[in-house]
């Protein structure tokens, strides 16, 4: 619950992906103190696969994770594997990434987390044999994955239809909720994706996050601890220029995050172009405040040309 509190702080929503993700890293510790005593149990380690649309929030789930944990933390992306194919040098430098974030203190190294992002670049053509892969003594390093899986709520779809036999599955498939497939996730749509069974079986704790819609944007746009509204109040006030937003100019942003399909990535690309002029100008006036408002917000925004 702590580290659910904790992640609330600078990610909203996503509930079930948080309660997962507390769960499996507080066992994967609770592995690492395991004494080496002899009553034969031994904790299997719990990697992660967070499956999500992009700008969803998997990278900072991870990111964040690894901060409240004081442990070093490295982002990988995996459509380098499937150049190589998962060559030993590539895992090489994923590991050799983990340690010169820990200052070379290899037993800290070893108790890192790597996050995989764009997992599902690496699955397989349905016409390619299986690649071999290297096996690297990781053990107690947790890996987290995460992807888009585009296209995935198509083969949720076919699956939850083929269920459908009879009078009760023709209740359920009513209550099947269409705008949001992906929480009926399962490792079988993993595989029917394209993921082999070696990747999926070593990612036993699969989660989903949820698709952002525009109450979730605007929330995030100013509630989290580092939310990009407070970053820019910070970057004025260290100027000893007192930054205001009009609520219009908030709405006009996430309005231009939906339109653009973003998600929360696309908040920050917009509240940038918007802000160029101003922190180029601001800075060197005599002003000691800024607001802005909705007309600046749309001239600032559609200069920018960000949907071309």
């Amino acid at each position: 619950q702590e580290i659910k509190d904790y992640l609330d702080q600078y990610i909203i929503g996503q509930d079930d992906a948080k309660r997962y993700l507390a769960v499996a890293v507080y066992n994967h510790y609770k592995r690492l103190q395991q004494s080496a005593d002899d009553d034969g149990v031994e904790i299997e380690k719990s990697n992660i696969i967070m499956v999500g649309s992009t700008g969803t929030g998997k990278t900072l789930l991870a990111r964040t994770i690894a901060k409240l944990l004081k442990v070093p933390f490295t982002i990988v992306d995996a459509t380098v594997f499937t150049e190589a194919g998962y060559v030993g040098e590539d895992v090489e430098s994923i590991l050799s990434r983990l340690l010169q974030v820990a200052d070379y203190d290899l037993e800290a190294a070893q108790r890192g987390i790597v996050f995989i992002d764009e997992i599902d670049k690496i699955a397989r053509k349905a016409d390619n044999p299986d690649q071999d892969y290297i096996h690297v003594d990781t053990r107690n390093i947790l890996f987290i994955c995460g992807g888009a899986f585009d296209g995935i709520e198509r083969k949720i779809a076919q699956r939850l239809n083929t269920h459908v036999v009879g009078y009760n599955s023709v209740q359920n498939l009513r209550n099947v909720d269409k705008e949001d497939l992906m929480k009926y996730i399962l490792p079988q749509d993993l595989k029917s994706f394209g993921l082999i069974p070696e990747i999926i079986g070593r990612l036993p704790v699969l989660t989903h996050l949820n698709p952002l819609n525009r109450e979730a944007l605007r929330r995030i746009l100013v509630e989290p601890k580092n939310s990009i509204v407070k970053q820019y109040e910070k970057l004025f006030a260290m100027d000893g220029i007192k930054l205001e937003f009009d609520t219009a100019a908030l709405d006009y942003v996430v309005d231009k995050a939906v339109e653009y399909k973003l998600g929360a990535r696309g908040l920050r690309s917009i509240v940038e172009a918007m802000m160029i002029d101003a922190m180029f100008e601001v800075p060197s006036s005599k002003k000691k405040s800024f607001k802005v408002t909705l007309d600046y917000a749309k001239k600032h925004i559609d200069k920018a040309h960000l949907d071309n």
